[in-house]
């Protein structure tokens, strides 16, 4: 009896060991069919996405694959993920070392408050997103100089808080932001999100999250080409970071490699346009708090005595500025003391407190002197002697009478030596010493000579007229007396 119990044991148990030892693994498809087609969180929808969605649905994915005897890590699934399309839909991903096995399952969520929400608060919730726009959009500028230090600042979770807060300062909206990092380059950052929006507890809608820095180049006033100097800026940049760069273009305001391969970022160019703190004398914009101070006219006139011991006259400007600004990278003068001086030297005195004065003699290019200084003194600048030049604008009336006096005979008084036949041809002699032979056959031309001879003839004719009343009373003496014989 006791052998047929344990024979009757054994017949019974035996399925049960094969079972257990023959049952086939979980497949993928096993994994997927656990996973419920949604789930219900015990919690409202704010509560829930401010504690984290994904941990409550972890907690009810890994019950439902325990319950069914998987274990992801046994099957060669080493990664997984919570992936949330919107706060009420999400997937589940699980996946091994090299992807090549890689599985989703979609789900729906709902919450303690779900299908409780009204009309006015979503109204008011679009209407937020609608005066918004897109995203919430916080942009900062950054110097260049600064790049490398202020990198990561716009990615830090109390920078956006703030900004983030400041937005829904006032509104009744409740909001859970979530950001990430992406976009960045070497001149310019980004981080990108999302958040979300709430009333009462209950979720209306969500709006993008973007945060970024654009590079801005500092480009002083006396830089006449700028898309060089910042490209050349930007390209020994580059370069100090290991960047094997031949040229940068600017493209729809950023930089890319000329080849078109590689976009560095965003570039803001500030191009200082100067100020005017004396006639005609330039300083950099940049600095706000400039003062150019009066000179004290007895210190004028010394460096005046001094400038004309040196042969320079005139006197274009002295200043004196002063500023509470950090000056250290540069303070640029422009003297703009006229073309007629291209090519000369003018003459700068520098003159500090408790120091010897300090003559320079800087070459004037482009009708202008640039001099550049990182501490402060008092300034006179004085002009060499120019000689005016005749200008060469003459009107078309003025060019005519030149002309015409130009083309108008010479007058030269000549003195008339009679010709005589058999000797040489007569001479002309004028007043400047040359003489001019006159052929025989011609009377030398001198209208004065004819005028003073229409003036002798009246003069000739009455003296003939007096010979001839002489000549009859001697004709008549004559025959009377000889009557008288």
């Amino acid at each position: 009896m006791r052998k047929y119990f344990r024979f009757l044991l054994v017949v019974f148990l035996m399925p049960l060991f094969i079972t257990k030892v023959y049952a086939a693994e979980p497949t993928a498809e096993d994994v997927l069919a656990s996973i419920q087609d949604s789930y219900y969180i015990d919690a409202t929808e704010y509560e829930a996405k401010t504690n984290g969605i994904e941990s409550y649905l972890d907690t009810l994915i890994q019950a439902d694959l325990s319950a069914n005897g998987i274990d992801l890590a046994a099957m060669g699934y080493t990664g997984f993920s919570y992936v949330m399309e919107d706060i009420h839909t999400g997937y589940y991903d699980f996946f091994n070392d090299d992807f090549s096995e890689d599985y989703e399952k979609s789900f729906a969520i709902t919450y303690s408050n779900t299908g409780t929400g009204n009309e006015e608060d979503e109204a008011m919730v679009q209407d937020f997103m609608n005066e918004t726009g897109e995203a919430l959009e916080f942009e900062e500028e950054v110097d260049f100089d600064e790049i490398d230090t202020h990198e990561y600042q716009y990615f830090d979770d109390t920078y956006l808080e703030d900004h983030v807060s400041e937005a829904f300062d006032g509104s009744n909206i409740q909001y859970y932001w979530s950001a990430y990092v992406g976009g960045g380059s070497y001149f310019s950052g980004g981080l990108v999100g999302e958040v979300q929006l709430f009333v009462d507890d209950v979720w209306y809608g969500t709006i993008g999250l973007s945060s970024r820095y654009i590079v801005k180049v500092y480009v002083p006033y006396i830089v006449e080409d700028v898309d060089s100097y910042v490209l050349d800026l930007l390209k020994a940049y580059l370069t100090s970071q290991g960047e094997e760069v031949e040229n940068l273009v600017f493209e729809e305001g950023g930089v890319a490699s000329e080849d078109g391969e590689y976009y560095y970022g965003e570039v803001r160019i500030f191009y200082d346009e100067g100020q005017e703190i004396a006639e005609n004398v330039l300083v950099d914009s940049i600095y706000e708090n400039i003062v150019n101070e009066p000179v004290d006219e007895e210190v004028q006139a010394e460096l005046e005595e001094l400038a004309k011991e040196k042969g320079y006259e005139e006197t274009f400007a002295v200043t004196d500025v002063q500023t509470d600004d950090d000056i250290s990278k540069g303070l640029n003068y422009t003297f703009q003391v006229g073309e007629e001086y291209n090519g000369k030297e003018v003459l700068i005195i520098s003159r500090k407190d408790g120091e010897e004065d300090e003559f320079l003699n800087p070459v004037v290019e482009n009708g202008k002197v640039i001099h550049t200084v990182t501490d402060l003194s008092l300034l006179g600048v004085f002009l060499p002697y120019v000689e005016e030049e005749q200008s060469e604008d003459i009107s078309e009336e003025g060019s005519e009478a030149v002309a015409e006096e130009a083309a108008a005979p010479v007058a030269v008084p000549t003195t008339y030596v009679p010709y005589v036949y058999g000797t040489d041809a007569p001479v002309l002699i004028s007043d400047d010493g040359e003489d001019e032979k006159i052929a025989p056959s011609e009377e030398p031309k001198n209208d004065d000579k004819k005028t003073e001879e229409k003036e002798e003839k009246p003069k000739n004719k009455a003296l003939l007229i007096i010979l001839l009343v002489v000549l009859i009373i001697g004709v008549i003496y004559f025959m009377y007396m000889g009557s008288r014989d």
